[in-house]
């Protein structure tokens, strides 16, 4: 695949895949430079790619990406790893109750407007 193939698969601008591979997250492994000097990527690259984009959407940096994932170079420890999991984990759960009590507000407000009927 074209990194424009790609970009479309994955909805992400070719600048942030060609950023995602200066950094490490994509790795060589999903890719190879024909003689033109042009990557030819593997369709194994979209699942991954999805798989970054989702983490970042729910609050991972890259970084912790970077730290978590043994694919995309030096990892810590295990032990590291465990605790940055459980950590986000916490995080998520957090972000989940806001939501929850944010969402019940909501409808109170919805039925307190629509006794008003």
């Amino acid at each position: 695949m074209k990194i424009s193939e790609v970009s479309k698969a994955t909805h992400l601008p070719i600048s942030t895949i060609r950023y995602y591979e200066r950094v490490g997250l994509i790795h060589d492994d999903y890719f190879v430079r024909e003689d033109n000097g042009y990557r030819n990527y593997s369709t194994s690259v979209v699942p991954h790619l999805q798989f970054i984009s989702k983490l970042l959407e729910n609050g991972f940096s890259i970084s912790e990406l970077l730290q978590i994932s043994d694919t995309f170079g030096s990892s810590p420890t295990t032990e590291e790893n465990i605790q940055l999991l459980r950590q986000k984990i916490n995080e998520v759960k957090k972000k989940i109750a806001n939501l929850e009590a944010s969402e019940k507000i909501l409808q109170k407000m919805l039925a307190h407007k629509m006794e008003q009927l």
